[in-house]
């Protein structure tokens, strides 16, 4: 399946990781404000910078992802979520699903 990874930097270096290590897994598109993040997760996993992407739209309409995870601050997962599934894609979001009840 082909990946788009929201949220790069922090603890989305596990899912990174997680993604990298997965031969099922094909890493189409890295998604992060940070282009600090995004520099650094594809030096260390060896992606190209092409994959890298400013906001979840963008990339989702530069690939052709199957499924969206987001490891974004929870207050995030209902947007990301809400994006992949309209675009319809698949999505992961780590725990927590939300930062609120309302938001979940």
């Amino acid at each position: 399946m082909k990946f788009l990874h929201v949220g790069v930097g922090g603890f989305g270096q596990v899912w990174a990781n997680t993604l990298h290590q997965n031969p099922e897994a094909e890493v189409v598109g890295m998604v992060d404000i940070s282009e600090a993040a995004l520099t650094a997760t594809c030096e260390k996993f060896g992606y190209g910078k092409e994959i890298c992407f400013p906001d979840l739209e963008t990339a989702i309409a530069k690939t052709d992802a199957d499924v969206v995870v987001s490891s974004t601050p929870p207050a995030r997962h209902p947007v990301d979520v809400i994006t992949a599934l309209r675009a319809g894609l698949h999505a992961i979001s780590e725990k927590p699903m939300s930062d609120t009840l309302a938001n979940c």
